[in-house]
């Protein structure tokens, strides 16, 4: 299970990242996962719960598209040159 993508949610347009993680981790913890350590500058947290460690990431990506590491990478930009 180490790099595997376990769940993937679109979050809408204009969200506000911040409420969104803090809100993430509430809800991680009140199902009774323990915080480990946060790092609200990548917006990505780790929590663990009876031995299962668990990387939760608040981050605009396309889910769809992995870089190595099972990593999600942002969908390439169709009017973009890049």
């Amino acid at each position: 299970m180490y790099g595997a993508l376990l769940e993937a949610r679109e979050l809408p347009r204009g969200a506000d990242l911040k409420r969104v993680f803090v809100e993430a981790i509430l809800r991680w913890m009140d199902d009774g996962w323990k915080l480990k350590e946060f790092h609200s500058r990548t917006g990505t947290f780790f929590c663990d719960r009876a031995g299962e460690r668990r990387m939760i990431d608040i981050t605009p990506t396309y889910p769809g598209r992995t870089q190595s590491g099972g990593i999600p990478q942002r969908a390439p930009c169709t009017n973009c040159d890049d």
